[in-house]
């Protein structure tokens, strides 16, 4: 792959789809010392709650985690963070259902939880490689392959963030190299045929994408790195009031 071609260091697409009535995928994202917390909300359009409503309640959440000192790295800090997220969600008279991922970044490892059809994984040698799970009807038995993009049961979610129900994510982590990527995307952009691959990363295709497209990419090495934060976006909130903060394991 030719210099031309390879992912911009760092970028972050969010975008309307042609088919939507207004764009309502989220970006949260944290800076501590030397971690960052991510997570990406893709909004049910059938099933929708307000987009205010669930990214006040999730900042809200880490922010009480951390002042009673109970967020750290260890899965099931992270885990029980969530499901207290969950909780405030569902003392809310609204219903919907919303796509989430949510997990930490080092310089060597991400590690978090998932539920619905937001994909992580990262950009090596030109090509994207996704390491999280895809919960939807086309794969349940199976973990989700590009032949499937197609099949009408890749629009049905075996699990999701739906208030007043049990909340359930799926663990995953997989490690980085230090020339790596990190992307996470919402289906918009990784199941569009003309949006879901590097090359959208370089220069962003003429055809608008049919659903809401998120996706965002960095190098945490590169990212960590920097004083100030270099990703600038109206739909991507960064907090870097932690910064300082070493998060214990």
């Amino acid at each position: 792959m030719s210099a031309a071609n390879i992912a911009q260091p760092e970028g972050f697409i969010a975008l309307p789809g042609s088919a939507q009535p207004h764009y309502d995928d989220a970006t949260v994202m944290f800076r501590f010392k030397d971690l960052l917390l991510l997570a990406m909300f893709d909004i049910s359009t059938l099933r929708p709650l307000p987009k205010e409503m669930l990214l006040t309640t999730f900042k809200a959440s880490v922010d009480d985690a951390i002042a009673r000192s109970e967020l750290t790295t260890t899965p099931v800090s992270l885990l029980n963070t969530l499901q207290c997220f969950a909780g405030k969600l569902n003392e809310q008279p609204h219903g919907g259902c919303v796509s989430i991922t949510v997990a930490f970044i080092n310089t060597q490892r991400v590690w978090g939880y998932c539920a619905g059809d937001v994909r992580m994984g990262y950009v090596l040698g030109g090509a994207l490689n996704w390491h999280s799970p895809v919960h939807t009807a086309a794969n349940v038995f199976a973990p989700f392959t590009d032949e499937l993009k197609f099949s009408a049961g890749r629009h049905i979610l075996t699990r999701c963030l739906k208030l007043h129900r049990t909340f359930e994510p799926e663990y995953f982590q997989f490690d980085l190299r230090d020339d790596s990527q990190i992307v996470c995307a919402t289906d918009g952009f990784w199941c569009d045929p003309q949006w879901g691959n590097t090359q959208s990363l370089v220069s962003e295709p003429s055809q608008h994408p049919i659903d809401d497209c998120t996706c965002l990419w960095f190098n945490p090495n590169a990212l960590l790195a920097k004083t100030v934060p270099s990703l600038a976006h109206s739909e991507l909130q960064f907090f870097t009031q932690y910064d300082h903060l070493q998060i214990c394991t």
